[in-house]
């Protein structure tokens, strides 16, 4: 069903021949991505907070949304030891997002 709505949504922007859609785990994605985004629940984003960041290409971004602004400071604290920092911070309509990246940009 994620898939069929990501779809229908990224169809919806034009911008379906732009993504590739995919069905697996973060393990089995191999990393390397410049963008990634994860709008899922809070405890969905805290059980892959040691994992997401292995995806991002060096100089790529992780995106995460789904949680409330009350759940920032658990959120962040999470990614806090992954090597990544917040670069923006965005509430909109009773959501919050972060837009993070590696410390150092590169590594």
């Amino acid at each position: 069903m994620a898939i069929a709505s990501a779809r229908k949504n990224a169809a919806g922007n034009k911008v379906a021949g732009e993504i590739d859609f995919r069905v697996g785990t973060l393990e089995g994605l191999g990393g390397g991505f410049d963008i990634v985004l994860a709008n899922l629940l809070p405890q969905e984003i805290l059980s892959m907070a040691s994992l997401l960041p292995a995806q991002i290409a060096p100089g790529g971004v992780l995106i995460i949304s789904g949680f409330l602004p009350k759940q920032r400071k658990e959120i962040a604290g999470a990614f806090a030891g992954q090597k990544l920092q917040i670069r923006q911070s965005r509430v909109w309509k009773g959501w919050a997002c972060f837009v993070m990246g590696r410390i150092n940009g590169r590594e």
